[in-house]
């Protein structure tokens, strides 16, 4: 594990991978550390925030390090909300977009059903969850 500073109050933990990371983000929501109002998990990292007046220091860091689970913990899968967003995408760079994506890599087509390609492009985007724990 890597904890990195990017602000005054922000700093990115850099884990192996998504198991770790995931496993890392649950023992942090399960016993919090005091302070942090916002953590943004990705494949590898977690961006965390504290609130004003305090520091994303080496304290921080190490409260952080305190909460590593032991290696090869299973994580508990809780239940998963589908959230849908009726929208219609039908810009002028849909065909570069689509051309871009090619058919095979996004599975993605332009023309009378462009909501179809919204609807890949979102599902990329919707893989990254934000919580924000205040």
């Amino acid at each position: 594990m890597r904890v990195l500073p990017i602000g005054p109050r922000t700093c990115l933990v850099e884990l192996a991978d998504l198991d770790a990371t995931l496993a890392l983000f649950d023992a942090i929501r399960a016993d919090p550390v005091e302070g942090v109002v916002e953590i943004i998990p990705a494949a590898r990292t977690l961006m965390v925030r504290v609130a004003t007046g305090l520091a994303a220091d080496e304290k921080l860091a190490a409260e952080i390090r305190a909460r590593q689970p032991a290696p090869d913990t299973k994580r508990e899968v809780g239940q998963v909300e589908t959230v849908e967003i009726p929208m219609t995408y039908d810009g002028e760079d849909l065909a570069d977009v689509a051309a871009y994506l090619g058919p095979q890599r996004g599975r993605c087509h332009h023309g009378p059903s462009s909501n179809h390609m919204a609807g890949c492009l979102l599902r990329v985007c919707a893989r990254v969850r934000l919580y924000d724990l205040r």
